[in-house]
């Protein structure tokens, strides 16, 4: 597995995609290298891990760019933060058969906003509104 970015025409995010083992490609995210960076991703609530109540990021994206801030959103009108540090100082990494290692952090120790409009960025092909955090 391998993790890779491309920038579309005309975007400002780069976006973010695991190739499997198989050769397909899936789109993980989009990366926004302005300023301290922040990668955004979508969870809905089938990804969560349960055992932890927890959002896991890839360990091959944490590995493969810089960037400070993480923003996960899921089907709620929320933005949920934390950054690289943080994730990777309380987070536990896990490894799951056919999947990539992950770096999992509980929801409950992400910060919570609501989707503001001081960025817009396409995830899972929804465009999405997330403000940074104070």
């Amino acid at each position: 597995m391998r993790v890779f970015a491309e920038q579309a025409t005309g975007q400002l995010t780069l976006t973010v995609y695991l190739e499997l083992e198989s050769g397909k490609c899936r789109m993980i995210g989009a990366l926004d290298e302005d300023g301290d960076g922040t990668f955004f991703t979508h969870r809905a609530e089938e990804h969560v891990f349960r055992a932890s109540d927890a959002w896991g990021i890839s360990e091959l994206v944490l590995d493969a760019f810089k960037f400070r801030w993480i923003c996960v959103t899921d089907d709620t009108p929320r933005a949920y933060w934390t950054t690289r540090e943080y994730l990777l100082r309380y987070g536990f990494r896990r490894e799951f058969a056919e999947f990539e290692p992950q770096w999992f952090l509980p929801r409950g120790r992400w910060y919570a906003t609501k989707a503001g409009a001081e960025k817009i960025v396409v995830v899972d092909s929804k465009e999405v509104q997330a403000s940074l955090p104070l």
